[in-house]
């Protein structure tokens, strides 16, 4: 035994020196490494190229170094901003330095007292240079970045209120303010105790005059104001003014030529800041705020008075989609499709997938559908969502067929299959078009929720197999190539959302039309 032991720690202690030497080689091979070849894939963690000289620029540009001038600096930014546009994301491990230097300069600028903003070029700059980061970044990403201290808001709003909106040229200035001005409102504090003026409107009412005087500009001003008043209305200070905006809102919509409150007809544009705003209410403020108030607005969104554009058409769709998901309870449909993903493990182990399709017995289908409480105005809500399915624009289209999705999400499912079946209707020699692609795009948002259960889909397949071939003749020329385009998202959804063995009726030949409509 003795033996035996010894010659056992002999083998251990060979198999340490061996390991041992080993990583001491794998450490002089790693050392050896020539660090020109290793710098390039560092390198690589950095995708902004121009990131030095972008920083250095805006840097300059604040400090109000003369060399080269503010027009140029402002220049060579547009230039490299834009340049990321397609790839805005790149941008995002650098825009705190960046956002947070541009706007430690507006802020010292506005602290200052000064009130004109086009008697300083460099300023003007700045706010040219924000407003930019907002356009290729996005203005809800880049907003969050903004200082929102409680001494700003005075400021940032006096400063606001001293600007001419009739000066075109400046408009990003009131652009930036508004922004800034809806994410300091968020500060968790009573507006009351923050207003330093005793006489004259308190500071509520003036941040809520200047959010819908500003609402019905025709430029981006419009959402900004939109921003800021939605961000308003979820504060339960205000509260009591949110009966007061509603029948305003309404009252605007069922004018035939609404003007805003200076008297000019602006029609579209107010129309559209209207929509926007309303849009931010209903998902910003609470369901319980908004159920007592629904009804103020709801006829006025169904059935405007005036003409809407191509823009306005969504907004409203997107509107009415976001009045159902607050008039109908929030819930998680046991009825609806599920499949189940496999995890490494069960791979491992040998265990292949299991079919996960959420079946409900009868009496159980029967609970599920007591336990639903549909108000009144949801069969409305979904006609004009089947309704947008045949417009002309494809953004209409595209929304209501999202919004088709989002609400038959929360309805039982007896309700649900009426929608589908309305749908599949719409896969018919005599619709447009334009019906057919919102259909496909309505099928294709269902099956992605799971909503579209396993016994639709015979039903369901060969209209799809039917709109991968759709082409009509106009003229001298065909039209279909945005439905086909449709229906391939239709075959993407069902092969993501469903079991390998659940769309079988007409696989065959829906492989075949995918390949056609490929080549």
């Amino acid at each position: 035994l003795e033996v035996e032991e010894y010659a056992f720690r002999q083998m251990e202690a060979e198999a340490e020196q061996q390991t041992a030497s080993s990583a001491a080689a794998d450490e002089e091979e790693v050392n050896d490494v020539d660090e020109d070849t290793v710098k390039p894939y560092l390198d690589a963690q950095d995708f902004v190229k121009e990131r030095a000289e972008l920083l250095d620029l805006v840097q300059r540009l604040c400090d109000g170094d003369s060399a080269p001038n503010d027009a140029d600096k402002a220049t060579r930014i547009k230039a490299i901003l834009e340049k990321y546009q397609e790839q805005a994301t790149l941008l995002d491990a650098h825009l705190p330095q960046l956002v947070g230097a541009l706007m430690a300069a507006l802020r010292k600028f506005i602290s200052s007292g000064a009130v004109d903003a086009s008697r300083e070029p460099r300023v003007l700059f700045i706010f040219k240079t924000v407003y930019l980061v907002c356009k290729v970044r996005g203005a809800k990403t880049v907003v969050r970045l903004f200082p929102h201290e409680v001494i700003d808001l005075e400021r940032t709003f006096d400063f606001l209120s001293a600007q001419k909106r009739e000066e075109h040229a400046t408009w990003e200035v009131r652009y930036v303010c508004l922004l800034w001005l809806s994410i300091i409102a968020l500060v968790p504090f009573n507006l009351d105790t923050i207003d330093s003026k005793k006489e004259g409107p308190r500071l509520q009412d003036r941040l809520l005059s200047v959010g819908k005087t500003y609402l019905s500009d025709c430029g981006l001003t419009s959402n900004a104001a939109a921003a800021l008043l939605s961000t308003l209305m979820s504060r339960p200070d205000y509260d009591p003014y949110m009966d007061e905006l509603f029948r305003w809102s309404a009252s605007v919509l069922v004018q035939a030529n609404p003007t805003d409150d200076a008297g000019n007809s602006s029609n579209d544009y107010f129309v559209n800041g209207i929509f926007n705003m309303l849009i931010g209410v209903f998902h910003r403020t609470s369901r319980t705020a908004l159920l007592q108030r629904v009804g103020l607005v709801i006829q006025a969104v169904f059935k405007p008075a005036i003409r809407l554009s191509t823009n306005n058409k969504k907004l409203r769709l997107k509107l009415i989609q976001k009045i159902a998901l607050t008039l109908i309870p929030p819930r998680n449909p046991k009825w609806k499709y599920q499949k189940r993903s496999v995890s490494l493990l069960q791979n491992l182990e040998g265990v292949g997938p299991h079919s996960s399709a959420s079946s409900l017995s009868g009496d159980d289908a029967i609970e599920d559908e007591d336990d639903y409480d549909i108000p009144e105005e949801t069969e409305d809500i979904i006609d004009l969502l089947q309704a947008g399915l045949g417009e002309k624009d494809t953004i209409v289209r595209w929304s209501a067929a999202k919004g088709i999705g989002r609400v038959t999400n929360r309805l039982p499912m007896a309700l649900a299959d009426e929608v589908v079946g309305s749908i599949i209707e719409l896969f018919n020699p005599r619709e447009s078009d334009s019906s057919w692609h919102g259909a496909c795009l309505a099928v294709a948002e269902l099956a992605r929720r799971g909503l579209l259960l396993p016994a639709r889909l015979p039903s369901i397949v060969p209209k799809v197999i039917e709109a991968l071939n759709y082409e009509q003749k106009r003229g001298l020329h065909t039209i279909g190539a945005h439905v086909r385009d449709a229906a391939c998202y239709v075959c993407w959804a069902l092969a993501r959302s469903y079991e390998p063995h659940v769309p079988q009726q007409g696989l065959s030949q829906g492989k075949t039309s995918s390949l056609t409509v490929a080549l």
